[in-house]
C-alpha cells in the first residue's frame, strides 16, 4: 500500500504470501503440515504444488504490463517483539472485541447476522479449520490442520481430503470423514439463511460432491475448475461441525476440535474458554498445546474503552477482528506501555456506499464525488497516512501483493491523480517518494467534478445524511464528508454514529441514501476473498444492498473466468479486469485502504504475528504468558 514510507515495508513483511503453484501438468505433490515453531522463522518456499492457480509457478514472470518501482525498506515501530524463550504452561489470557453477541456458538458465522458480527471471536479456539495459513511462517504457507495432506487433480476438479487420525472434539467422539462431509454439506446446501456469507455460499454453485471412501479420506468435486478451492479452506467462518450434534446445540454449547473448550458465557461480560488436556497439536519440541490454562474474551460498548482496558492491563491482548487499533491509540500504547508489541497490517478498504436513489443514482453526480475526493486527504487526517489512497479491491503490489492493479494504472485514473509543486503528474512510486509531503490533488480533477454537476444542474443536492459505524475504524468518514459539503454545500451531513449491529441493521433494511463504510477486508492473498461482493448472487453484505442497482454481468462473468483459470499469468490479467470492472460499479466509491494493528502486553509471549483480517490466528495455541 502506499503510505509515509515507515509504513508501507513492515506491512509487506506480513502480508500473506501463498505457497508457489505449479501452472499446469500432472496432479500437485501434497504437502503435509509442518511442526509449529515457536517463534517466526524464515522459512524457503516449498516447491510442492498446494493448489492449482492460487499463486505463480517457480520462475514464472508475473505480467509487466507496466514496470513496478522499488524501495529501499525502512523500520516503523519503536517497540520490542516478544521473544520467544521456553514456553510456560499455566495463566488466563484476557482479550476483548466491541458488540454484544447473542450466543456463544459458532454456527451463526455461516449467516450474516448484523446483530451477531462477534460472537465468534472467542469460540473460534473451540475449532479447526482442514488448512490453515501458518502465519508462523515467514512464508505464510498454507499447511495441513485437520486435513494432514491433500491431492488436486490436474484439472483443478477434485480434491482428495487425507485427515488427521487420533482427533477427537470436545466430548470424547472422533473426528473422521463423516464430519467433514456433513460441514460441507452445511456451506453447500439449501440452507434456510438467505444471508450466508459469499464466501460460504460459493459452495452452494460449486460443489458438486463430498464423499468419503473410508474413516480417514474426502473426495470433494467441483462443478468447474477452481483455483482458489484449497485456499478457501482457511477461511475463518469455514470450520469444521461435529455430525453428532445439532446446530441449535452449537449455538449455545460449542463443541469442536480446537485447543480451547467453551467453559462459561455472561452476556454483555465475557466468555471463557478453558485448555483442551486431550488437543491433538504438539510444538516443535514434542510438548503438548496450547500452553494457557484459559482464555477470557470481554466485551465492550465503543473502541475507546476497550482501548484503556488495554492499557491498564485489564485486558492483554488486541488482534485486528476485535479492535481497530488507531495511529492515536499506537500511540498512545507505545507512550504508557514500555515494550508493547505492535505489528501493522493491511485492513481493508473504505468508501461510500449508495443506495440506487435520486441523485446518487445519476452517473454525473457519482463521478463528480470520485473526481472531488481527496484521498491523501482522508487517509492522512482520518489514519495518519496509515493507509493506501490508491486502492483497487485487491492487495497492491508494491507490498507484496500478487493481484493488484499495477500501481502506475491507479495513478492514472482520473479521481486519483496528484501533481507535484510544478504540476507534474505523480505517475509512479519514486514520485510518490520523492513528493509524499508536498504533492496536490490534480487541479483538473476537482475542475471537471465542478463542471459536471453545472451540466446538470446539480450544484447543490439538498441535505443528504451520510451514515457511518461506531467504531474507530471509520476514522476517516469526517474528512470525507467534510469534502462532500466543500463539494455540494452544507446539505451532506454525518449522522450520528451508531453501534456496528445498529448501523448494518439498518443497511439491511434499507434506511439509508449514503454510508461511509468499510467494503472488505484484505484476507488471503486471493482473488476471492475481496471480489466476490459484488457477485449479483452473493449472500454477502454489500450485494444485498447492490442488488437494488441493476446485475453486473461482466463482473459476475469475470469472476467465473478467473475462478477456473488455473495459469496463474493469465488468471492475472482476468483479476486485473475484474478490478477495473468493479471500480467502475455505481453502488460505491472507493476512498481508502487502511492499515490496523495488533497490540500485546509484554507478558504475552509468542503472540501469533499479524498477517491480514481475514487470517485463522485465533486458536491461541502457541501464545503464553510470562508472568
Amino acid at each position: 500500500m502506499f503510505m509515509k514510507r515507515g509504513g508501507i515495508f513492515l506491512a509487506m513483511t506480513i502480508i500473506i504470501a501463498l505457497v508457489v503453484a505449479a501452472c499446469g501438468g500432472g496432479d500437485p505433490t501434497p504437502t503435509p503440515r509442518p511442526q509449529p515453531t515457536l517463534a517466526p522463522t524464515a522459512t524457503p518456499a516449498p516447491t510442492a504444488t498446494l493448489e492449482a492457480a492460487a499463486t505463480q509457478a517457480p520462475g514464472a514472470p508475473a505480467p509487466t504490463a507496466r514496470p513496478l518501482a522499488t524501495a529501499t525498506p525502512t523500520p516503523v515501530l519503536p517497540t520490542a517483539t516478544p521473544e520467544a524463550g521456553e514456553p510456560k504452561y499455566g495463566g488466563n489470557l484476557s482479550s476483548g472485541s466491541i458488540g454484544t453477541p447473542v450466543a456463544t456458538g459458532h454456527f451463526r458465522l455461516l449467516v450474516n447476522d448484523p446483530q451477531d458480527n462477534i460472537s465468534w471471536f472467542g469460540n473460534h479456539s473451540a475449532y479447526n479449520n482442514l488448512v490453515i495459513l501458518d502465519t508462523y511462517q515467514e512464508s505464510k504457507i498454507l499447511v495441513g490442520q485437520l486435513a494432514e495432506s491433500w491431492d488436486v487433480s490436474s484439472d483443478g476438479k477434485t480434491f482428495t481430503l487425507h485427515l488427521r487420525q487420533g482427533v477427537k472434539w470436545h466430548d470424547g467422539m472422533p473426528f473422521t470423514s463423516k464430519d467433514v462431509v456433513y460441514s460441507y454439506g452445511l456451506y453447500s446446501g439449501d440452507a434456510p439463511w438467505p444471508q450466508r456469507e459469499s464466501q460460504v455460499a460459493w459452495y452452494t454453485e460449486n460443489l458438486v460432491s463430498a464423499t468419503a471412501p473410508d474413516d480417514f479420506t474426502v473426495v470433494l468435486e467441483t462443478r468447474n475448475p477452481s483455483a482458489s478451492f484449497v485456499t478457501r479452506m482457511t477461511y475463518y467462518q469455514f470450520l469444521m461441525q461435529p455430525s453428532h450434534m445439532e446446530l441449535e446445540e452449537l449455538i449455545t454449547n460449542p463443541v469442536g476440535t480446537g485447543p480451547y473448550i467453551f467453559d462459561t458465557f455472561q452476556r454483555d461480560i465475557s466468555s471463557e474458554w478453558v485448555r483442551n488436556p486431550n488437543y491433538w497439536d504438539k510444538d516443535a519440541a514434542g510438548r503438548q498445546l496450547p500452553y494457557l490454562d484459559k482464555m477470557t474474551w470481554f466485551q465492550f460498548a465503543e473502541n475507546t474503552i476497550m482501548e484503556a482496558a488495554f492499557r491498564t492491563a485489564k485486558i492483554q491482548y488486541l488482534g485486528p477482528f476485535q479492535a481497530s487499533i488507531t495511529a492515536n491509540a499506537r500511540e498512545r500504547f507505545i507512550r504508557n506501555i514500555p515494550g508493547v508489541w505492535l505489528v501493522l497490517q493491511a485492513a481493508g478498504n473504505f468508501g461510500f456506499l449508495f443506495a440506487n436513489v435520486p441523485p446518487w443514482n445519476i452517473p454525473e453526480v457519482r463521478e463528480a464525488i470520485s473526481l472531488f475526493i481527496d484521498r491523501k486527504q482522508v487517509g492522512d487526517v482520518g489514519w495518519k497516512t496509515f493507509g493506501s489512497f490508491y486502492p483497487a479491491y485487491m492487495l497492491p503490489q508494491d507490498t507484496g501483493g500478487k493481484w493488484g492493479l499495477p500501481p502506475e494504472e491507479i495513478m492514472a485514473r482520473p479521481g486519483y491523480r496528484y501533481v507535484d509543486t510544478d504540476g507534474n503528474l505523480i505517475d509512479s512510486l519514486e514520485k510518490l517518494e520523492a513528493n509524499r509531503d508536498t504533492m496536490v490533488k490534480d487541479p483538473a480533477d476537482i475542475a471537471r467534478a465542478r463542471a459536471l454537476l453545472q451540466e446538470i444542474g446539480l450544484e447543490d443536492i439538498g441535505k443528504a445524511n451520510v451514515r457511518t459505524q461506531e467504531s474507530a475504524i471509520t476514522t476517516g468518514a469526517p474528512i470525507a464528508v467534510s469534502q462532500l459539503i466543500e463539494l455540494f454545500g452544507k446539505g451532506p451531513i454525518l449522522v450520528p454514529m451508531k453501534s456496528f449491529p445498529q448501523y448494518y441493521g439498518d443497511l439491511f433494511q434499507g434506511k439509508f441514501e449514503i454510508a461511509f463504510l468499510p467494503y472488505n477486508g484484505f484476507g488471503a492473498d486471493e482473488p476471492y476473498v475481496t471480489t466476490e461482493l459484488l457477485r449479483s448472487t452473493s449472500g454477502s453484505y454489500y450485494p444485498i444492498l447492490a442488488r437494488k442497482w441493476d446485475a453486473d454481468v461482466e463482473i459476475d462473468r469475470l469472476l467465473d473466468l478467473q475462478e477456473q483459470t488455473l495459469d496463474f499469468v493469465k488468471r492475472q490479467e482476468i483479476v486485473w479486469d475484474l478490478q477495473r470492472a468493479m471500480l467502475d460499479h455505481p453502488s460505491q466509491i472507493i476512498v481508502f485502504a487502511n492499515d490496523s494493528h495488533s497490540a500485546a502486553r509484554p507478558e504475552v509471549k509468542n503472540p501469533p504475528p499479524s498477517t491480514s483480517s481475514f487470517a485463522n490466528y485465533f486458536q491461541m495455541e502457541r501464545v503464553w504468558l510470562d508472568l
